[in-house]
């Protein structure tokens, strides 16, 4: 009896040793493949710029070919040069729009990872869910009419509600409010778009977030608003998405 007590109580121990290295593990290839999105987000930006860059100069050239045709002393080996210059320029545009399509894909992928592995830091440390504040956690964030979604770090400690952002579109920024009587109420920073926002939502009964945001940019005033919801992958407020 005592030595099947014994075996029990070693494996038991065992059980919570790999569980813990689990979770470990998980947290640790968390950080990596945040860091990795940070790498996917610049590569995005930079493929978008090429892009932008491409799609510039096929609209010059397409105006530069319109104004031709529209001279009756334009030449003829002239404008096949015009055109020769604006069918390599689509090709190009085409290009870049490709590369800037598959970096955004890669994103996708790399959020869907990230999702994957905070759940399994959930299910390796079912201790987190006792210790959560109010909605601290990991949320997937989804932004309508934008259509884009994306990862939403959110602490909490007492009324004051701190966090980060990561959307499948390449933008990013901090969280800064509060959460008082179920209301959620956070600033919106985004440095690089210099863009400046707010979140305001609650938390409904299935442990979702949602509500109203609006968004204005800060050299031109254009504004924007819309609706948007989160669900929680990962009571873990310490999972680090690399801000």
């Amino acid at each position: 009896m005592i030595d099947a007590r014994r075996h029990s109580l070693l494996g038991w121990i065992l059980c919570l040793v790999t569980t813990a290295a689990a979770a470990q593990d998980a947290r640790t290839e968390f950080t990596v493949e945040s860091r990795l999105l940070d790498r996917d987000l610049e590569l995005y930006s930079q493929a978008r710029q090429r892009e932008n860059t491409a799609l510039r100069d096929f609209r010059s050239l397409s105006e530069s070919v319109d104004a031709a045709l529209m001279d009756p002393n334009a030449e003829l080996g002239a404008l096949r040069e015009l055109e020769a210059r604006l069918s390599a320029a689509r090709e190009t545009a085409y290009l870049r729009s490709k590369e800037t399509g598959d970096a955004r894909l890669a994103i996708y992928g790399r959020m869907e990872r990230l999702v994957q592995l905070a759940q399994a830091v959930e299910r390796s440390d079912p201790a987190i869910l006792a210790a959560s504040d109010g909605p601290s956690g990991l949320w997937q964030i989804e932004l309508e009419p934008l259509d884009t979604h994306g990862l939403m770090k959110l602490v909490v400690e007492g009324q004051l509600a701190t966090g980060s952002y990561r959307m499948s579109n390449g933008n990013r920024g901090s969280l800064r409010g509060t959460w008082a009587g179920g209301r959620l109420d956070l600033d919106v920073v985004h440095s690089e778009l210099g863009r400046i926002g707010k979140l305001e939502g609650t938390l409904d009964d299935t442990a979702t977030l949602g509500g109203r945001w609006n968004s204005m940019e800060v050299g031109s005033g254009d504004a924007a608003a819309g609706t948007w919801r989160a669900f929680l992958i990962s009571d873990d407020a310490s999972l680090d998405l690399g801000e």
